[in-house]
Protein backbone atom coordinates (compact mmCIF):
# COMPACT_ATOMS: atom_id res chain seq x y z
CA UNK A 1 0.00 0.00 0.00
CA UNK A 2 1.32 3.44 -0.94
CA UNK A 3 2.24 5.88 1.78
CA UNK A 4 -0.29 8.58 2.56
CA UNK A 5 0.96 12.03 1.56
CA UNK A 6 0.16 14.57 4.27
CA UNK A 7 0.62 18.33 4.08
CA UNK A 8 3.01 19.16 6.92
CA UNK A 9 1.76 22.73 7.28
CA UNK A 10 -1.88 21.68 7.49
CA UNK A 11 -1.11 19.03 10.10
CA UNK A 12 0.97 21.46 12.16
CA UNK A 13 -1.81 24.08 11.99
CA UNK A 14 -4.31 21.49 13.21
CA UNK A 15 -2.04 20.40 16.06
CA UNK A 16 -1.51 24.01 17.17
CA UNK A 17 -5.11 25.19 16.78
CA UNK A 18 -6.48 25.99 20.26
CA UNK A 19 -9.92 27.08 19.02
CA UNK A 20 -12.38 24.93 20.98
CA UNK A 21 -15.10 25.53 18.38
CA UNK A 22 -13.06 23.87 15.62
CA UNK A 23 -12.19 20.19 15.24
CA UNK A 24 -9.64 18.81 12.78
CA UNK A 25 -9.48 15.27 11.41
CA UNK A 26 -7.05 13.34 9.22
CA UNK A 27 -8.66 11.53 6.32
CA UNK A 28 -6.48 8.39 6.18
CA UNK A 29 -7.78 7.59 2.70
CA UNK A 30 -6.69 10.85 1.05
CA UNK A 31 -4.22 12.31 3.57
CA UNK A 32 -6.32 15.49 3.69
CA UNK A 33 -6.80 17.47 6.90
CA UNK A 34 -10.52 18.24 7.17
CA UNK A 35 -12.14 20.70 9.55
CA UNK A 36 -15.52 20.88 11.26
CA UNK A 37 -16.82 23.74 13.38
CA UNK A 38 -19.44 23.77 16.13
CA UNK A 39 -21.49 26.11 13.96
CA UNK A 40 -24.43 24.98 11.84
CA UNK A 41 -22.88 25.50 8.41
CA UNK A 42 -24.65 23.81 5.45
CA UNK A 43 -21.35 23.44 3.57
CA UNK A 44 -20.16 21.06 6.31
CA UNK A 45 -23.18 18.74 6.17
CA UNK A 46 -21.61 16.37 3.65
CA UNK A 47 -18.45 16.00 5.75
CA UNK A 48 -20.47 15.43 8.93
CA UNK A 49 -22.42 12.68 7.18
CA UNK A 50 -19.20 11.08 5.97
CA UNK A 51 -17.74 11.18 9.50
CA UNK A 52 -20.84 9.47 10.89
CA UNK A 53 -20.93 6.76 8.23
CA UNK A 54 -17.21 5.96 8.01
CA UNK A 55 -15.71 6.63 11.44
CA UNK A 56 -12.64 4.46 10.78
CA UNK A 57 -11.63 6.71 7.88
CA UNK A 58 -11.13 9.82 10.02
CA UNK A 59 -8.82 10.30 13.00
CA UNK A 60 -9.41 13.22 15.35
CA UNK A 61 -6.35 15.47 15.70
CA UNK A 62 -6.06 16.49 19.32
CA UNK A 63 -4.37 19.92 19.67
CA UNK A 64 -1.03 20.20 21.41
CA UNK A 65 -1.47 21.22 25.02
CA UNK A 66 -0.52 24.87 25.64
CA UNK A 67 1.88 23.69 28.32
CA UNK A 68 3.74 21.62 25.75
CA UNK A 69 3.96 24.64 23.44
CA UNK A 70 5.31 26.69 26.32
CA UNK A 71 7.94 24.05 27.07
CA UNK A 72 9.15 24.21 23.46
CA UNK A 73 9.82 27.92 23.96
CA UNK A 74 11.54 27.22 27.26
CA UNK A 75 13.81 24.59 25.71
CA UNK A 76 14.71 26.94 22.87
CA UNK A 77 15.68 29.74 25.27
CA UNK A 78 17.63 27.33 27.48
CA UNK A 79 19.92 26.27 24.62
CA UNK A 80 20.73 29.86 23.60
CA UNK A 81 24.18 31.22 24.56
CA UNK A 82 24.29 33.42 27.65
CA UNK A 83 23.65 37.08 26.98
CA UNK A 84 21.10 39.88 26.82
CA UNK A 85 18.94 38.23 24.17
CA UNK A 86 18.59 35.04 26.20
CA UNK A 87 17.80 36.99 29.38
CA UNK A 88 15.14 39.11 27.64
CA UNK A 89 13.45 36.09 26.06
CA UNK A 90 13.50 34.24 29.38
CA UNK A 91 11.95 37.29 31.06
CA UNK A 92 9.26 37.45 28.37
CA UNK A 93 8.19 33.92 29.26
CA UNK A 94 7.64 34.99 32.89
CA UNK A 95 5.23 37.82 32.02
CA UNK A 96 1.49 37.66 31.47
CA UNK A 97 0.52 36.41 28.02
CA UNK A 98 3.93 34.78 27.56
CA UNK A 99 3.23 33.59 24.01
CA UNK A 100 2.64 37.16 22.83
CA UNK A 101 5.54 38.52 24.88
CA UNK A 102 7.92 35.89 23.53
CA UNK A 103 6.99 36.50 19.89
CA UNK A 104 7.17 40.26 20.27
CA UNK A 105 10.58 40.11 21.98
CA UNK A 106 11.91 37.94 19.14
CA UNK A 107 11.50 40.89 16.76
CA UNK A 108 14.35 42.61 18.56
CA UNK A 109 16.66 39.79 17.45
CA UNK A 110 16.15 38.91 13.75
CA UNK A 111 18.85 36.23 13.72
CA UNK A 112 17.39 34.49 16.75
CA UNK A 113 13.90 34.84 15.30
CA UNK A 114 14.94 32.83 12.25
CA UNK A 115 16.55 30.19 14.49
CA UNK A 116 13.35 30.03 16.53
CA UNK A 117 11.18 29.41 13.47
CA UNK A 118 13.49 26.58 12.40
CA UNK A 119 13.60 25.11 15.92
CA UNK A 120 9.83 25.43 16.39
CA UNK A 121 9.06 23.79 13.04
CA UNK A 122 11.38 20.89 13.81
CA UNK A 123 9.87 20.37 17.27
CA UNK A 124 6.29 20.45 16.00
CA UNK A 125 7.23 18.17 13.13
CA UNK A 126 8.60 15.67 15.69
CA UNK A 127 5.28 15.80 17.52
CA UNK A 128 3.42 15.33 14.22
CA UNK A 129 5.53 12.29 13.32
CA UNK A 130 5.01 10.74 16.77
CA UNK A 131 1.25 11.30 16.42
CA UNK A 132 1.18 9.62 13.01
CA UNK A 133 3.29 6.70 14.24
CA UNK A 134 1.09 6.31 17.33
CA UNK A 135 -1.91 5.99 15.02
CA UNK A 136 -0.06 3.42 12.85
CA UNK A 137 -0.20 5.56 9.72
CA UNK A 138 2.29 4.91 6.92
CA UNK A 139 2.93 8.50 5.84
CA UNK A 140 5.07 10.87 3.84
CA UNK A 141 5.19 14.54 4.77
CA UNK A 142 5.35 17.38 2.26
CA UNK A 143 6.08 20.08 1.05
CA UNK A 144 9.85 20.42 0.94
CA UNK A 145 11.35 23.48 2.73
CA UNK A 146 11.77 25.42 -0.54
CA UNK A 147 8.15 24.78 -1.44
CA UNK A 148 7.05 25.90 2.04
CA UNK A 149 8.87 29.23 1.66
CA UNK A 150 7.05 29.87 -1.62
CA UNK A 151 3.77 28.84 -0.03
CA UNK A 152 4.24 31.29 2.86
CA UNK A 153 5.14 34.05 0.38
CA UNK A 154 1.97 33.41 -1.61
CA UNK A 155 -0.07 33.36 1.60
CA UNK A 156 1.26 36.79 2.59
CA UNK A 157 0.65 38.15 -0.91
CA UNK A 158 -2.91 36.84 -0.73
CA UNK A 159 -3.59 38.36 2.69
CA UNK A 160 -2.01 41.68 1.71
CA UNK A 161 -3.55 41.82 -1.77
CA UNK A 162 -3.54 45.17 -3.57
CA UNK A 163 -7.30 45.46 -3.39
CA UNK A 164 -7.42 44.77 0.33
CA UNK A 165 -4.61 47.23 1.08
CA UNK A 166 -6.22 49.84 -1.19
CA UNK A 167 -9.49 49.78 0.74
CA UNK A 168 -7.73 49.44 4.07
CA UNK A 169 -5.87 52.65 3.18
CA UNK A 170 -9.22 54.31 2.45
CA UNK A 171 -10.37 53.13 5.90
CA UNK A 172 -7.27 54.58 7.55
CA UNK A 173 -7.71 57.91 5.73
CA UNK A 174 -11.33 58.16 6.83
CA UNK A 175 -10.33 57.49 10.42
CA UNK A 176 -7.56 60.06 10.28
CA UNK A 177 -9.94 62.77 9.10
CA UNK A 178 -12.67 61.82 11.58
CA UNK A 179 -10.36 61.74 14.61
CA UNK A 180 -8.87 65.12 13.63
CA UNK A 181 -12.42 66.52 13.44
CA UNK A 182 -13.18 65.02 16.86
CA UNK A 183 -10.11 66.69 18.32
CA UNK A 184 -11.39 69.99 16.95
CA UNK A 185 -14.82 69.36 18.47
CA UNK A 186 -13.42 68.42 21.87
CA UNK A 187 -11.00 71.35 21.89
CA UNK A 188 -13.98 73.68 21.59
CA UNK A 189 -16.11 71.83 24.13
CA UNK A 190 -14.70 68.85 26.02
CA UNK A 191 -18.21 67.74 27.00
CA UNK A 192 -19.25 67.09 23.39
CA UNK A 193 -17.98 63.48 23.46
CA UNK A 194 -21.36 62.03 22.40
CA UNK A 195 -21.25 64.12 19.21
CA UNK A 196 -17.96 62.65 18.01
CA UNK A 197 -17.18 59.90 15.53
CA UNK A 198 -15.08 58.10 18.15
CA UNK A 199 -18.12 57.82 20.40
CA UNK A 200 -19.85 55.80 17.68
CA UNK A 201 -16.98 53.38 16.95
CA UNK A 202 -15.35 52.79 20.35
CA UNK A 203 -16.57 49.98 22.63
CA UNK A 204 -18.76 51.10 25.55
CA UNK A 205 -15.98 51.00 28.16
CA UNK A 206 -13.91 53.33 25.95
CA UNK A 207 -16.67 55.92 25.56
CA UNK A 208 -16.73 56.51 29.30
CA UNK A 209 -13.06 57.57 29.19
CA UNK A 210 -13.21 59.53 25.91
CA UNK A 211 -11.64 62.98 26.05
CA UNK A 212 -9.28 65.08 23.94
CA UNK A 213 -6.25 63.38 25.48
CA UNK A 214 -7.49 59.93 24.38
CA UNK A 215 -8.37 61.28 20.93
CA UNK A 216 -4.81 62.55 20.48
CA UNK A 217 -3.38 59.23 21.59
CA UNK A 218 -5.65 57.32 19.22
CA UNK A 219 -4.55 59.55 16.35
CA UNK A 220 -0.92 58.90 17.21
CA UNK A 221 -1.59 55.15 17.40
CA UNK A 222 -3.34 55.28 14.03
CA UNK A 223 -0.34 56.97 12.44
CA UNK A 224 1.95 54.38 14.01
CA UNK A 225 -0.21 51.59 12.61
CA UNK A 226 -0.21 53.00 9.08
CA UNK A 227 3.53 53.58 9.32
CA UNK A 228 3.99 49.89 10.10
CA UNK A 229 1.95 48.87 7.08
CA UNK A 230 4.05 51.18 4.87
CA UNK A 231 7.49 50.42 6.23
CA UNK A 232 7.81 47.14 8.07
CA UNK A 233 7.94 43.85 6.18
CA UNK A 234 6.61 41.92 9.14
CA UNK A 235 5.20 43.25 12.39
CA UNK A 236 2.91 42.56 15.31
CA UNK A 237 0.29 44.87 16.74
CA UNK A 238 1.83 46.74 19.64
CA UNK A 239 -1.05 47.38 22.04
CA UNK A 240 -4.83 47.32 22.52
CA UNK A 241 -5.20 50.64 20.72
CA UNK A 242 -3.62 49.27 17.55
CA UNK A 243 -5.82 46.16 17.76
CA UNK A 244 -8.94 48.31 18.02
CA UNK A 245 -7.88 50.70 15.27
CA UNK A 246 -7.09 47.94 12.79
CA UNK A 247 -10.46 46.35 13.57
CA UNK A 248 -12.23 49.68 12.93
CA UNK A 249 -10.19 50.25 9.75
CA UNK A 250 -11.24 46.84 8.42
CA UNK A 251 -14.89 47.64 9.13
CA UNK A 252 -14.47 50.95 7.28
CA UNK A 253 -12.73 49.24 4.36
CA UNK A 254 -15.59 46.77 3.96
CA UNK A 255 -18.15 49.57 4.14
CA UNK A 256 -16.35 51.71 1.57
CA UNK A 257 -15.96 48.74 -0.80
CA UNK A 258 -19.69 47.99 -0.48
CA UNK A 259 -20.45 51.62 -1.24
CA UNK A 260 -18.31 51.40 -4.37
CA UNK A 261 -20.07 48.13 -5.25
CA UNK A 262 -16.69 46.44 -5.34
CA UNK A 263 -16.35 42.80 -4.39
CA UNK A 264 -13.45 42.37 -2.00
CA UNK A 265 -12.01 39.32 -0.28
CA UNK A 266 -13.05 39.20 3.37
CA UNK A 267 -10.50 40.20 5.98
CA UNK A 268 -11.00 37.18 8.24
CA UNK A 269 -7.47 35.88 7.74
CA UNK A 270 -6.12 39.26 8.90
CA UNK A 271 -7.11 38.09 12.38
CA UNK A 272 -4.87 35.04 12.30
CA UNK A 273 -2.06 36.93 10.61
CA UNK A 274 -1.84 40.12 12.69
CA UNK A 275 -3.59 39.30 15.97
CA UNK A 276 -2.25 37.09 18.74
CA UNK A 277 -5.82 36.72 20.02
CA UNK A 278 -9.20 38.43 19.77
CA UNK A 279 -9.68 39.29 23.46
CA UNK A 280 -10.29 42.91 22.49
CA UNK A 281 -13.62 41.97 20.87
CA UNK A 282 -15.00 41.22 24.36
CA UNK A 283 -15.20 44.98 24.87
CA UNK A 284 -17.91 45.22 22.18
CA UNK A 285 -20.01 42.54 23.88
CA UNK A 286 -22.98 44.05 25.71
CA UNK A 287 -22.54 41.29 28.30
CA UNK A 288 -18.94 42.31 29.02
CA UNK A 289 -18.48 42.20 32.79
CA UNK A 290 -14.80 42.92 33.33
CA UNK A 291 -13.73 39.29 33.03
CA UNK A 292 -10.16 40.40 32.28
CA UNK A 293 -9.85 41.71 35.84
CA UNK A 294 -11.22 38.51 37.43
CA UNK A 295 -9.46 35.30 38.57
CA UNK A 296 -11.01 33.56 35.55
CA UNK A 297 -9.48 36.16 33.25
CA UNK A 298 -6.12 35.65 34.95
CA UNK A 299 -6.40 31.88 34.45
CA UNK A 300 -7.28 32.40 30.77
CA UNK A 301 -4.36 34.87 30.37
CA UNK A 302 -6.68 37.62 29.15
CA UNK A 303 -4.76 40.88 29.16
CA UNK A 304 -6.25 44.07 30.54
CA UNK A 305 -9.06 45.58 28.45
CA UNK A 306 -9.21 48.75 30.54
CA UNK A 307 -8.86 51.98 28.49
CA UNK A 308 -6.06 53.08 30.83
CA UNK A 309 -3.99 50.20 29.41
CA UNK A 310 -4.93 50.57 25.73
CA UNK A 311 -1.75 52.45 24.92
CA UNK A 312 0.66 50.42 27.04
CA UNK A 313 2.97 48.44 24.74
CA UNK A 314 2.87 44.67 24.96
CA UNK A 315 6.63 44.98 24.82
CA UNK A 316 9.06 47.88 24.40
CA UNK A 317 8.86 49.38 20.87
CA UNK A 318 11.26 47.70 18.48
CA UNK A 319 12.07 50.96 16.75
CA UNK A 320 11.08 54.57 17.10
CA UNK A 321 8.85 55.71 14.29
CA UNK A 322 9.10 59.33 13.13
CA UNK A 323 5.72 60.42 14.50
CA UNK A 324 5.36 61.09 18.16
CA UNK A 325 3.15 62.51 20.90
CA UNK A 326 4.03 66.12 21.65
CA UNK A 327 2.71 68.43 24.39
CA UNK A 328 -0.82 66.91 24.22
CA UNK A 329 -1.71 69.62 21.70
CA UNK A 330 -0.29 68.61 18.36
CA UNK A 331 1.59 65.94 16.48
CA UNK A 332 5.08 66.56 15.16
CA UNK A 333 5.72 65.19 11.68
CA UNK A 334 8.93 64.25 9.87
CA UNK A 335 10.39 66.38 7.11
CA UNK A 336 9.99 63.52 4.61
CA UNK A 337 6.31 62.67 4.13
CA UNK A 338 6.61 60.83 0.83
CA UNK A 339 5.91 57.38 2.26
CA UNK A 340 2.51 58.46 3.55
CA UNK A 341 1.24 60.55 0.62
CA UNK A 342 -1.28 63.07 1.96
CA UNK A 343 -2.46 60.98 4.91
CA UNK A 344 -0.22 62.71 7.42
CA UNK A 345 -0.53 66.30 6.22
CA UNK A 346 -0.98 68.43 9.29
CA UNK A 347 -2.59 71.82 9.62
Amino acid sequence: MDKIQIDTDMLICALEDQNFEVNHYLDIKTGEIVTLTDLDIPEEDELRESLDKDKDRYIYIEPIDSRESFEIMERFVYQLPEGKSKNNLDEALRRRKPFRQFKDTLYDYPDIKEKWFQYHNQEIKKIARKWLQYNSIDFELFPLPEERIQKEKKQREHILSKKRIKYLSYGFSLMYDEIKNDIGTLSRNEKETENTWLWDVLPPIGRAELNINMAFKLLTSLITLVYKFHIEEDFMLGNRAEELLLHIAIENAIGIADGDQVEIEDYNNFIGYFYEDTDFLMMYDQEYDGIDESPIGEMMSIGSLSPKDWFSPYNKPRRQHPFFWHDEERLKFPANKEITDDLYNSD
